[in-house]
């Protein structure tokens, strides 16, 4: 049997009145009466009704508050958030190198051209825009366009380093991460992409971060992957290839919307009270 408005009413109210026990009542009239509790107490007892949806509206506003203010430290102090730039500064080299600059020099990509363990050739380079973290940034090397780095010269001919797919994060854990490498590459004396994204890193390049830091921005980072330049890559292929980056973070800032919204419902919340 279907149950109308005033039925159910002048039922809620008799039941009321007679301090009838839930037990008595049926399953479908126990819910209607907890579903209807407010509306009808209302109109009984308007003071308790204002009283309790000034209660009501508190429990609601600062519970939103509690949602807002909660994004603002997961932003802020995320291990390492795509969007962020990985800068980073080049390595001094002077005559002939003897061994591979250590962490702290500066950053290099090295080709194993003759067999190890002779030593690679090192080159030095510094960011143009930087890496920036689950973005494609697409480069030339003739004409020249940098993105990431700045152009390079290896073996004469100028080449920059670039990105075909999104280097997006695979794993990010206290002072450490993984990115997706798998559409690293570079154009060079006017190859449009040598790719850069196999080997035996499977496309993957490690971050490690200062001790503490989580990778949060200002944090300092070194950045090492390898792979193997294809077989077709113009008189170098299957040459071993690695890149070590070092610099800092530049993490993204937490929205000013979050915090704009925040304030506003403390804002609302003030309100609230001061009306009661």
């Amino acid at each position: 049997m279907l149950y109308s408005w005033r039925w159910d009413r002048s039922v809620y109210a008799t039941a009321k009145t007679k301090k009838m026990r839930l037990a008595d009542l049926s399953h479908k009239e126990v819910l209607f009466f907890k579903q209807s509790d407010f509306t009808l107490s209302s109109r009984l007892n308007p003071a308790a009704a204002n009283e309790k949806g000034h209660k009501m509206k508190n429990i609601f506003l600062s519970t939103a508050l509690l949602s807002a203010l909660s994004l603002a430290p997961q932003a802020a102090n995320a291990a390492l958030v795509e969007g962020s730039a990985l800068n980073f500064d080049g390595v001094f080299l002077s005559g002939n190198v003897t061994a591979i600059p250590a962490v702290g020099n500066g950053s290099w990509f090295s080709m194993q051209l003759a067999p190890e363990p002779q030593l690679p050739v090192i080159t030095s380079i510094s960011s143009f825009n930087g890496l920036v973290i689950g973005t494609t940034q697409s480069a030339s090397s003739i004409p020249t366009e940098s993105n990431i780095d700045n152009p390079w010269a290896f073996a004469g001919p100028l080449g920059v380093h670039q990105s075909t797919s999104n280097t997006r994060i695979i794993s990010a854990s206290g002072d450490t991460a993984t990115i997706d490498f798998s559409g690293w590459g570079a154009s060079w004396n006017g190859i449009p992409n040598i790719n850069l994204g196999t080997g035996n890193s499977n496309g993957i390049a490690t971050i490690t971060c200062d001790t503490g830091s989580g990778c949060a921005n200002g944090a300092g980072y070194v950045l090492d992957y390898s792979a193997t330049l294809p077989s077709n890559a113009a008189n170098y292929g299957n040459v071993k290839y690695k890149l070590h980056l070092e610099g800092t973070i530049s993490a993204v800032p937490v929205p000013a919307a979050v915090w704009l919204f925040g304030s506003g419902l403390i804002g609302l919340t003030g309100m609230a009270r001061r009306k009661r």
